[in-house]
């Protein structure tokens, strides 16, 4: 059996647009440990935050979280806050490596993973679906 490559590119382009909604619907919201002094961040601020150039926010030295690959809503938090594909984000880890710089966040695979370490953890920070985002223990930033 063989298959075109049309055919191929057909069945990519009709999942690709099946995935566009769920990522154009993701408003991502960014929660912190109700230990961090902080009740809005940038959009700037949080790209230096989670690309591992800055480690104070709020007055602390933040923990930083997200979610695991092939997570919608990491994938929008990677197109809509740090402006890049999850290969350029993967090159960055990458190089930061080599250069013995920064590390990449600890991921987790769920959402609720991430509400319940960034409750445990003082000092934690994370992005999530805002849709997900509630909790005590659990501080939702306005994006400034």
């Amino acid at each position: 059996m063989t298959i075109s490559i049309k055919k191929i590119g057909f069945v990519v382009s009709i999942v690709g647009a099946m995935m566009l909604p769920t990522l154009a619907n993701a408003e991502i919201v960014f929660v912190v440990n109700d230990t961090v002094n902080a009740t809005e961040i940038s959009k700037k601020e949080a790209k230096k935050i989670f690309l591992g150039t800055k480690k104070e926010f709020g007055g602390v030295n933040v923990k930083v979280v997200g979610l695991s690959e092939g997570n919608n809503d990491r994938e929008a938090f990677i197109s809509e806050v740090l402006g890049m594909s999850a290969d350029q984000l993967s090159k960055h880890w990458i190089d930061e490596g080599l250069k013995g710089g920064a590390r990449p966040p600890k991921s987790l695979k769920t959402a609720g993973s991430l509400i319940n370490y960034i409750k445990k953890k003082k000092n934690s920070i994370g992005y999530l679906n805002k849709t997900m985002a509630s909790g005590s223990g659990l501080k939702i930033l306005t994006i400034k």
